[in-house]
C-alpha cells in the first residue's frame, strides 16, 4: 500500500467521522457499558466493595448511615445509600455494588467525546481521548 492510498484512506475515514460522529459514539458506548455489565457480573467482590454491600443492605437509609458513620466503610455514605436504591431492583449483588461506577465511567466517556469534538475535528477527538 502506497501512501497516497493510504492518505485516501485516512481521508474518508474522516469523513465517516465527520458525518456520523454520534452514531460511532453510541456504539462505542454501548460496547463499552456491556463489557463493564459482563466484567462487572463474572469478578468476585473486593473487600471494600463487601463493605459497602454490608452497608447497603441495612434495613433503611437512616441506618445505613449510622453504620457508615461508626466505621464500617471509610467511603462517605452516598455511595451506599445509591446501592440500597439499586439492589431492590438487581438481583446480582456484584453488579448492584458496580453499577453505579460503571455508569459513571460511561458518562464520563460521553462528557469527554463531547467536550473533544467541541475543541477538535473528529479524527482528534477519538484520537485524544
Amino acid at each position: 500500500m502506497n501512501s497516497l492510498s493510504l492518505i485516501r484512506s485516512a481521508g474518508t475515514a474522516g469523513d465517516f467521522l465527520d458525518r456520523r460522529f454520534w452514531l460511532c459514539a453510541a456504539l462505542f458506548l454501548a460496547n463499552v457499558l456491556l463489557c463493564g455489565l459482563v466484567a462487572d457480573v463474572r469478578k468476585k467482590l473486593w473487600h471494600d466493595e463487601l463493605a459497602t454491600l454490608q452497608i447497603a443492605q441495612q434495613t433503611g437509609p437512616a441506618e445505613s448511615v449510622k453504620a457508615s458513620m461508626e466505621g464500617c466503610d471509610n467511603a462517605p455514605p452516598l455511595y451506599s445509600l445509591t446501592v440500597q436504591r439499586i439492589l431492590p431492583l438487581v438481583r446480582n449483588d456484584a453488579l448492584a455494588v458496580r453499577l453505579p461506577a460503571t455508569l459513571g465511567y460511561c458518562g464520563m466517556i460521553v462528557c469527554l467525546l463531547l467536550l473533544c469534538r467541541r475543541r477538535f475535528t473528529a479524527v482528534y477527538a477519538w484520537v485524544l481521548p
